[in-house]
Formats: structure tokens, C-alpha cells, sequence
């Protein structure tokens, strides 16, 4: 629980200055993930934040539910996401989520790292699907978890 309210303070501290400048758009997203080694598995993600910098920069927070064959987890990050080139139909992002993940049967938890690159298809102004592979980097196992997966993004 202690990581939990950490890493929602370390949201807000990185939304809220950044909320007073001057064109800051919401944006929300929801994705699902497959996962490739490991076992296999799957998740799906919710984030929400803030749009800054001409749009190029996401800062938000994320609750991922991650099922695998041995156990089911929940994460909950501190969530960035830098878009390029600016406004056109189709942009390539780098992102990162920095948080922790706690597991349901034994309550342990851990910290996480997850690098994602992907591509952004814009519907219209409002509305995108994103195609990205990540990785999954945590304490408890040597190789980090791989997968794709494809988000809706309002």
C-alpha cells in the first residue's frame, strides 16, 4: 500500500505544475498486451495524464492487471511518453513507466522499469491507436518480461 500512495504522489507532483501551463491537454488511454517469454500472459492497462510541450510530451500515472501462467499482479507507475514529429497522422513515441508491481497470492511487491517504442496512428485531434513493444524490467526475475500490444488513446 505504501508503494501505491507513493508512486500517485509522484503522479500528481509531475501533473499538477505542469497543469498550469498554458496548452496542457487531458488524455486517457486504454491497452491490452501480450507478453512472449516468461510464460505467457497478458495485461491490460489503463493511463491518464497530461499533454505538454506542443504536444509532444505525455506525463501521467497507469494501473496495469497483469495475468501470467504462474500468477496475477497488479503495477502502478509514474508513466512519460515523448511523441515525434509533431501533429501528423502517423508519429513514432518512446516511453517509459517507473513504478511498482505487487503480486496477489504472496502480497509481495517489487519495483518495476517498462521502456516501450511504438508507432501512433491519429484517428483525428481526439483520438489514436499506438502499436508498441516493451520490455519489463523488475527485481525478482533475471530476464525481463517482453511484449506487444496495442492502446486506444481519447
Amino acid at each position: 500500500m505504501k508503494n501505491i500512495s507513493f508512486i500517485l504522489l509522484l503522479s500528481l507532483l509531475v501533473v499538477l505544475p505542469a497543469s498550469a501551463q498554458e496548452n496542457v491537454k487531458y488524455e486517457g488511454s486504454v491497452s491490452l498486451f501480450s507478453y512472449f517469454n516468461r510464460g505467457s500472459g497478458f495485461s491490460v492497462n489503463t493511463s491518464h495524464g497530461v499533454r505538454l510541450v506542443g504536444e509532444q510530451l505525455y506525463l501521467g500515472g497507469s494501473v496495469e492487471y497483469i495475468y501470467e501462467q504462474k500468477f496475477q499482479s497488479i503495477s502502478y507507475s509514474a508513466h512519460a511518453k515523448f511523441y515525434f514529429p509533431s501533429k501528423t497522422t502517423v508519429q513514432g513515441f518512446v516511453g517509459a513507466e517507473l513504478g511498482g508491481r505487487t503480486y496477489f497470492l504472496s502480497m509481495d511487491s517489487d519495483f518495476i522499469v517498462t521502456p516501450a517504442l511504438g508507432v501512433v496512428f491519429n484517428l483525428n485531434d481526439r483520438y489514436a491507436l499506438e502499436l508498441s513493444g516493451r520490455t519489463s524490467f523488475d527485481m525478482y526475475h533475471q530476464l525481463p518480461v517482453i511484449g506487444g500490444g496495442i492502446t486506444f488513446r481519447f
